[in-house]
Order: structure tokens, then sequence, then C-alpha cells
């Protein structure tokens, strides 16, 4: 659009062009700066100024399976200006999407288009208009008069307080609003941002959200033509001709940071990074904004004596986890004197140096943010990875990035029983060796991500989806896993290991491959249990189960065996009314590999009477030259099978079936807690 309307033949040119003209029109243009300076968190003439065009593409950068592929890109002023000049044809054909993880410029080109805006480079009788998503956005939509002329650009639908916890019911809202706009552009972390139905098409640049089918686009990261044209910017050569000194000690620590040279956001304060040189090559990002904040608290130092580097630094911890309680990105003057009066350090704030590149800056009505989001989840992660410097009280937004840094760092975070993880999305992400016991992750999909060796014991895995995750060595004792999918979930050596508990019909030819049995249909290996007694009930901390001490007094056929079950349900046994009968895996995890006391092949915590029991998986196979009696059913019963059901034998430490009308003993399960 604004290539074809002045005659411009690539973006770069563009870029150029407006810089100029901004520059000559600062003065009159001084108000509308000052409010995108306010809203966007960024000095627009300082952006115009250094701006370096990114790329974008079909693919996610941050998934290394599309990297080790040739992927198309496409400068992405171009792509916007095809945009703006699509006819809409079909419901989000108006509504596009840029994606990317932090510090990837999408609120920088939000603001470039804005910019854009204002000094011209725009068809006329078109407006523009860009708002951060947040609580009041919708209400404010209603308020723009002229939609089908005006473009809407949308920043930050991660940041959206109203987002959390129901994402895709605040986009559905968001598309709902802009529909009869011009177009809209939305910007969002990738992370954050929902899957989508799937669409028709199948087609990786589109996305079908509640029956809008939206283009969709990645940020690509910078590669080094891109970070020597920045460098050639922020430090150009004197009279032409001299290279300034600083551009090679900034490439020296550009080399350091290795794959995160490729942030604009970490490149813009490339001057602070230059006086403490922390970094080195293959580091977590993390490790980056530690050195970036310790070189900034270093400055204010120096400019104030007043200030000691320990005191900001916690104060600043105690700022962000305040914005982040409530769910906000600045805070009220007032607001920091009641936090100041309760919390007397956070005093330091008010006597930093707010000019020039300052980590913590204030809008022009007074309230105070810092200069970029991800800066503020860095300090949130420093209480909850490093320093414990106070104890909050309201829960504390996890976002994308700060669950990045806890499962890089693989150790317990502070405060992890206050962490909200509602808004992430899990599926299919690398979490091994991830340490969060006692977390609240109910209801979250983990449908196949890594989770090898990771510690949730303890944690609330209530109806989360582990489908198909990998929890090998996963220590899952005294976690909460009722209503949790594990189908084709690898567990192996978990902790407590995950034993199947819905009923099967297993035939004679299946048995050994689907109970893991030898051919003397003894187990192929065995459960080294951890028990708890607890009088009536025994805990198992190693699967997760809880058993009778002992069951049924006496022998009982199957249909007597579920009265047993009911009775002691509605008598609510030791407190619970969910017991039922255990599969066969459930049985064997109790058998010992060797004889125990009263010649029985079961831990002597339990009962001896109880030495067969019945389990809940059936045999569909009626063999009649089976007619053995006393044995313990499962609960894996199935309607249709031909009278015959699979037994744990704790006389001999096998497994058997037998005729459901015979007597065996029952011993009764649940799931522990």
């Amino acid at each position: 659009m604004f290539l074809e309307w002045f005659g411009i033949k690539n973006s770069s040119a563009l870029i150029g062009k407006l810089w100029t003209n901004l520059f000559r029109r600062r003065k009159k243009l001084a108000q509308e700066l000052n409010t995108i300076n306010d809203m966007m968190y960024h000095d627009p003439l300082e952006l115009a100024r250094y701006y370096v065009e990114p790329d974008c593409q079909d693919y996610n950068p941050a998934d290394y399976a599309t990297e080790i592929q040739l992927v198309t890109k496409q400068p992405i002023m171009e792509l916007v200006d095809e945009f703006l000049s699509k006819v809409k044809l079909l419901p989000g054909d108006n509504q596009l999407f840029v994606l990317s993880d932090a510090g990837m410029g999408k609120t920088t080109l939000l603001t470039m288009l804005k910019l854009a805006h204002l000094t011209a480079f725009w068809p006329q009788h078109t407006d523009c208009v860009i708002k951060k998503l947040g609580v009041n956005t919708l209400e404010e939509l209603k308020e723009i008069p002229s939609r089908r002329t005006t473009v809407l650009l949308l920043d930050s639908l991660d940041e959206d307080a109203t987002a959390y916890g129901r994402v895709n019911e605040r986009l559905q809202e968001i598309l709902n609003a802009t529909m009869n706009f011009k177009k809209v552009i939305i910007t969002c972390r990738t992370q954050y941002f929902p899957k989508g139905d799937e669409n028709s098409f199948k087609r990786p640049d589109q996305i079908d959200i509640g029956g809008f089918l939206c283009p969709v686009k990645y940020l690509a990261f910078f590669d080094d033509h891109k970070v020597e044209t920045y460098l050639a910017k922020r430090f150009p050569k004197k009279f032409g001709l001299i290279e300034d000194p600083k551009k090679e000690k900034a490439q020296e620590i550009i080399t350091k940071m290795g794959y995160l040279r490729c942030r604009p956001m970490l490149l813009s304060y490339i001057d602070m990074l230059m006086e403490l040189p922390k970094v080195s090559e293959n580091e977590s990002d993390y490790h980056i904004y530690d050195a970036l904040v310790e070189s900034w608290l270093k400055r204010e130092k120096f400019k104030n004596n007043e200030i000691n580097t320990q005191g900001l630094s916690d104060a600043c911890i105690i700022l962000a986890t305040e914005l982040n309680t409530r769910g906000v990105r600045k805070i009220k003057n007032e607001d920091l004197d009641c936090l100041i009066a309760e919390r007397g350090n956070v005093k330091l704030i008010t006597k930093i140096n707010i000019k020039g590149r300052s980590l913590i800056n204030r809008d022009s009505e007074g309230h105070w943010r810092f200069s970029h989001f991800s800066i503020q989840e860095f300090c949130v992660a420093k209480l909850l990875l490093d320093n414990k410097v106070f104890t909050p009280k309201k829960p504390i937004h996890v976002s994308d990035l700060i669950f990045k840094w806890i499962a890089e760092f693989k150790k317990k975070p502070h405060f992890c029983e206050l962490l909200d993880f509602s808004d992430l999305q899990m599926e299919k992400s690398d979490l091994s060796g991830i340490c969060l016991p006692g977390a609240n992750l109910a209801g979250l999909n983990f449908k196949g991500a890594d989770l090898n060796n990771a510690d949730l014991s303890g944690a609330d895995l209530s109806g989360a989806d582990l489908s198909g995750a990998d929890l090998r060595d996963t220590n899952l004792i005294g976690a909460d896993l009722k209503g949790a999918k594990t189908e084709g979930a690898n567990l192996e050596g978990a902790r407590p290991q995950l034993l199947r508990s819905k009923p099967l019909t297993v035939s004679k030819d299946d048995y050994k491959k689907t109970f893991g049995l030898k051919d003397n249909w003894k187990p192929l290996e065995y459960i080294v249990n951890e028990y708890e007694d607890r009088g009536v009930i025994v805990l198992d901390r190693i699967t997760g189960l809880m058993w009778q001490q002992s069951g049924s007094k006496k022998g009982l056929t199957y249909k007597e065996a579920q009265a047993y079950i009911e009775k002691l349900n509605q008598d609510r046994f030791a407190g619970y009314d969910d017991w039922r009968l255990p599969t066969i895996p459930e049985l064997i995890s109790l058998l010992e590999s060797e004889e125990q006391t009263e010649g029985l092949y079961i831990n002597p915590i339990f009962d001896k009477k109880q030495n067969w029991c019945w389990s809940s998986d059936t045999n569909p196979i009626f063999d009649k030259k089976q007619k053995k009696q006393n044995w313990c059913w499962s609960s894996d019963t199935v309607k249709g099978s031909s009278g015959l059901a699979w037994l744990v034998y704790f006389n001999y430490g096998d497994v058997d079936y037998n005729y459901l009308s015979t007597t065996c003993y029952v011993r009764l399960v649940r799931a522990g807690q």
C-alpha cells in the first residue's frame, strides 16, 4: 500500500525516507509521538533511527525442525503492504497475526506502521489506530467511528490480562469486535498463541479461530547481515570514513551471545552489555538479561551515590512481582507510594535516572513501568530462581518466557505453590528435568511433552492431558492424577508407576504381552514398592495406589464382589467412595519376586488371608479344563464376556483366570493421595 502509493521500490527505501520525514516533522508531531511513547514503551524517534526491518516466514523459527529446511522469507513491510492491499473475501481475510518470541520486534513493527501513517506514508482517507490490548480495549474500539477506513494495530495479546487462562475466548472476542475494520494486525508471542482449529487447506500461513480463517506470519531471527546493518546504524563511521571503535567491541560481545544476537531487543541494549560482558556462547538468555540488568544497576550507582545496586535490584524484583500479580504493565505514582510504605527499599526506584537507556521509565502521566516487558519478566524470574527477596501473597502469572527459564534451570522455583501456569501451551514442549513439586498443573495440556526425569511430586495433575508424554523416570510421588489422561505415555521408571486402571478383555493368546508375563505366568519385572501403613489402608508411594490392608473376609463370586464394592463405597470406607477392583497390572504390582512370610508372594504389611484376588480384566475364552477355585478377581469386567476373569494367585506369585461363578477374595484399590 505505502510502497505502491509513493512509488517506492522496496521497504528498505521506505524506512530510510520515513526516518528523514519523521525527523523533519518531529516538533509538529510531538504530541502524537509522546502518545506512542506512552502506549508502546519506546521512543519513536530512536526506533525509527535504528530500525532494521526483519523478515517474516510461514514457520516458527524457534522450531528446530523448520530451521534445518529451506524456509522462504520475505521482508515484513512488503508482506504488510500485500496484506493491506488484499481484498477481503472471507471472515478473517482482514485480520493478520504476527507472532514471535520475546524481543523479536513485534511492538516495534506496529510502531513503525503508525509512524508511516503519521508521516504521510499512507493513502489519504485511511486512518490508523494503534493500541495495547488490555481490559478496556473492546470498549475503546466501539468509540472508533470510521471502522471501514481504519487500519487497526493491536499489540501484545500475550500481555492482555483479560486473556489469562482464557486465551481462546479472548481471541474470539477480539476477532468478533474487529471484523468490520478495514484491516487488523494483531501481535502475540508464539508460545501463548492458541493452535486454532484444523483448517481444510492445512496451510501453515493460515489459522482457523472459530470460523475466522486468518493469515499468520512469524518474525524471523536476524541473520548476520541484519546484525551488521544494525551495528552500522548504531555506531556509524565518523566523517563517513573512520570506524567507531565501539562497533568492534560490540561485535565481540555479540559473537559471545551466540544465537541470541538475532533478537533485536537485546541488540538495542548493546551499549550496556559492552560495559559488563558477562555472557558466553551457548548460555541461556537469562544470563544475558542478568548481565544487562547488572550493567544498568552499576550505571545507576555511578550516577547517584544514594543508590546501592543490591537494594535497587531488590526493589525492581518487588515492583515487577507487584505488576505481575496485578496483571498490569505500569503502576500509578500513588500506588507506588503505597508499595514503598509496605516495602521501604522500593523507594530507590524513585531515585533512578530515567533518561537514556534506563530499564525503568515513566509515561506522561507519571506511571512507572519497565522499558520492556521481558525486563519485568526477568525480575520475576529472578525472584523465583535466585533472589528470594520477599514473600509474595498473590498468585504469580507464569509467562512463556518465565516458564522457559524455569525449565532450563531444572531446579525448584521459590513459591512453587503460587505459580499460575494456566496460560501456557505445553503440548510437545521440552520439559525434561523440570522441577515443579507441589505445583498446580491441573487441567493443563502436556500431550506429547518431554517430561523425562521431571520432579512433579505432590503436584496437582488432575485432569491434565499426559497422553503420549515421555514420563520416563519422572517423580510423581504424591501427585494428584485423578482424571489425568495417560494413554500412550512412556511410564518406564516413573514414580509412582502409573498402571492401567481401565478394564480390558484379554485372551490367553495375548496375556503374556498385555500383562508382561513369562511363560510360567509370573511377571517379567517386579516393582520395588514403598509402602506406608495407614491402618486399614496401605499407600504405595511408588505406584500412587491406595489398597485395603485386608479385604473381603471370605471368597466372593464376581457378582458378590460387585455388591461388596458398592457397600464399601456407600459406607465411605477409610473416608473414600471410589474403591474398585484392581486391574491385573495393579495386582501384579503387589507381587514380590521371592516368597515372604506365611508362604505368600506379598509384603507382610498386608493381611495374609487374601491369598488370591479377583481383578477387573476378563478372559473371552471359555476353558472347560480350567476349574480352579478361590482366586482374586480383578476389576476389568467387560459386558458380553464368556464368564471368565483374570486373577492373581499370591500363593504361587503368578497370574491365572477362572469362572465368574467361583469364589475368590477381593482386595480393593483406589488412586492414592
